[in-house]
């Protein structure tokens, strides 16, 4: 975990550098001060509804395994989580939130938060794939791919649970162990499709308002139309999504953005900077939010520690 988090911290070093080579980094500020303030203020509200899809979703995961969380634990408890998520390879800091909790149930919660993750990538993918489709520069043998990646997720995930129990299953004992380090199939298996709908509704509710939030910040600092806007957008969202090479995300996200957004005339500066304020609105605020709940981890994980 250490050599990876390495790569990534390189990678992403590699990356950023190379798009601050490519940019003029006062243009950069100049743009993010200069934009219009009624797109701000539109920005708001859609802001707090992917908040509250975020915290609601871990708090329907939960209810699933019948550990039922009120608000204020889930809103401290994902805080923390994302403050851990903001500095580890592919956000698996975001667990922190399940030793936050100083529940017993640790089991059923880590099978909750994997499901959590999971829940929306198909979905995703087959969004990707539509707006590769419409967007039309791009080979369609990617559109294909994309769909039929996020079809098999929607399939084994939300219907034929059972099927991708039998497919792990023959697997060699060494990739089970690491593809099933939570047990989260055996719990999964629990759930009816039904249930684990009702987990990703609120993983579409983040991702459609978070897709929301990025096209209004673009268009807050040029003058793009929205459909298009929002259609290479999703393609930037799946990339960073599924291509999360960096930590935080960061770098991949930036170069999606200037080569998408560019097609639409969007000078690079004015892409560096919608997507770093993304990132600041998606990352930042939660894991600033998250430092004061952060520090009181130790205190309220050992007890149960104690205890164990």
């Amino acid at each position: 975990m250490i050599f990876k988090t390495l790569i990534q911290l390189g990678i992403t070093v590699g990356l950023l550098y190379w798009v601050f080579r490519m940019v003029d980094i006062s243009q950069v500020i100049g743009a993010v001060t200069q934009m219009r303030i009624s797109f701000l203020l539109l920005s708001i509200p859609v802001l707090f509804i992917n908040w509250h899809s975020r915290v609601q979703r871990w708090r329907v995961a939960a209810a699933k395994f019948d550990i039922l969380i009120d608000w204020p634990a889930a809103i401290k408890s994902y805080l923390a989580g994302m403050t851990g998520a903001a500095v580890t390879p592919g956000r698996i800091g975001e667990y922190l939130r399940i030793f936050y909790l100083n529940d017993p149930r640790r089991p059923s919660m880590a099978a909750a938060l994997t499901i959590e993750r999971l829940s929306g990538g198909g979905p995703l993918l087959v969004a990707g794939a539509a707006a590769v489709l419409i967007y039309g520069e791009i080979a369609p043998i990617i559109a294909l791919l994309m769909a039929i990646g996020g079809t098999l997720q929607i399939v084994l995930l939300h219907w034929k649970v059972g099927w991708l129990v039998i497919m792990i299953r023959r697997l060699p004992q060494k990739w089970q162990k690491n593809i099933n380090k939570s047990h989260w199939l055996e719990y999964i298996s629990r759930l009816s499709p039904a249930d684990i709908f009702e987990i990703t509704l609120q993983s579409m509710i983040q991702y459609l308002t978070f897709l929301l939030l990025f096209t209004l910040t673009v268009m807050g600092l040029v003058q793009v139309p929205f459909f298009p806007t929002l259609i290479v957008l999703t393609i930037v969202f799946a990339i960073k999504t599924f291509a999360a090479f960096s930590l935080g995300e960061l770098g991949v996200r930036e170069v999606a953005a200037i080569y998408f957004l560019g097609t639409l005339g969007v000078a690079d500066e004015a892409a560096v900077a919608a997507s770093l304020l993304v990132w600041l609105y998606d990352v930042m605020l939660l894991a600033v939010g998250g430092i004061p709940f952060l520090l009181k981890f130790k205190w309220n994980a050992e007890p149960l520690k104690n205890q164990i």
